[in-house]
Formats: C-alpha cells, sequence, structure tokens
C-alpha cells in the first residue's frame, strides 16, 4: 500500500514539536489540534490520542489497565510528565472535589467556583424586562445563561421567591 502525504514524524518528535513552554506555570501545553486535551494522530495504534497520555507513555511506559492520566496542574493541555500522574476515576474525582473544580454536590450559585454572577445579579436578571441579548451584554454572560435564569433552569434557589414580569404582566391581564 503506498502512503500519500508528506513523511510522518517519530511520535515524540510530533509531540515535542507541539508543545509550547508556560514559563509561568512550567506547562508544556499542547498546541496542535486541541478540543479539551490534546489530540495527536499515534499511527502506531492507527487512532488519535489525548496528548497528555501520549506524554506520559513516552516518558514513563504504559498506562495500567483502568488507570487514567491526571494533571497535577489541573490544565487539560498540558504534557509536562512531571505535571501528571496515574490514578483512578475515584483519584480524579477526589482531586476535583479537593481543588474544588467541576460540579460539586450540594453547591449552587455563588458557592460554586464557576460562578459567574451573584445572587443578586440573578434576581436581577430574572426581573429584567430587556430583551436576553441586551441583558446577556449588561451582565457579560451568554444568551443561554440569561435564558435559562429566565426559565429557571439555572439560579433556582435564587428566583424561588419571585414572580417574573411575564407572569405580573398575565395575571394583571386576568384580574377583574
Amino acid at each position: 500500500m503506498v502512503k500519500r502525504g508528506r513523511p510522518s514524524l517519530p511520535l515524540k518528535e510530533k509531540l515535542a514539536s507541539r508543545l509550547i513552554l508556560n514559563p509561568k506555570t512550567a506547562c508544556l501545553v499542547f498546541a496542535g489540534y486541541t478540543n479539551r486535551y490534546g489530540i495527536i494522530w499515534n499511527e502506531n495504534v492507527q487512532r488519535p490520542q489525548k496528548a497528555h497520555r501520549v506524554a506520559w507513555e513516552l516518558h514513563y511506559g504504559p498506562i495500567p489497565q483502568n488507570m487514567q492520566v491526571l494533571h497535577r496542574c489541573d490544565n487539560p493541555p498540558c504534557c509536562n510528565p512531571d505535571h501528571l500522574f496515574l490514578g483512578t476515576q475515584a483519584d480524579n474525582v477526589a482531586d476535583m472535589i479537593a481543588k474544588k473544580r467541576g460540579r460539586m454536590p450540594g453547591l449552587f450559585g455563588e458557592a460554586t467556583v464557576q460562578a459567574k454572577l451573584s445572587r443578586k445579579q440573578a434576581r436581577q436578571i430574572f426581573l429584567g424586562t430587556q430583551t436576553i441579548e441586551v441583558t446577556a451584554a449588561a451582565f457579560h454572560v451568554s444568551y443561554k445563561t440569561v435564558a435559562n435564569i429566565r426559565r429557571r433552569a439555572s439560579w433556582k434557589e435564587a428566583t424561588a421567591d419571585l414572580i417574573s414580569p411575564r407572569t405580573a404582566r398575565v395575571r394583571q391581564n386576568r384580574s377583574p
């Protein structure tokens, strides 16, 4: 079978050519194709693989079955072997909880690390009468964030005691 295209670099060279050092964090950030992680084509297995897993295997050897390659630096595209460690899914969840990343059971609203709005702002958005686009721009959030607040798909605890302006208008029109 004739292979077309340019000759492929060995995997180690291919990975190294796509890494950029972040001097502040010492992360070797994968600068090739990324989803949340870096993705690199591995000719040895004839499929794409996550770059940090390839970095681990090149530096330390095979990854045992049922083990994951986790990041100490919490930077998914990082391929620095010193920032990587092996762990189970349970270890990954425990690490996430310890570092207060991801969705935390029982935490919502301002209590989460990811919150971009305060409870007061969520209430203002819910009670607002401007269009979703205008409101999103004013609060520097996405259209979907505003829409979710207004239909109580998010920030339910902040808006539970409120009546939306639309509901108030409907009730007012129905009253004798």
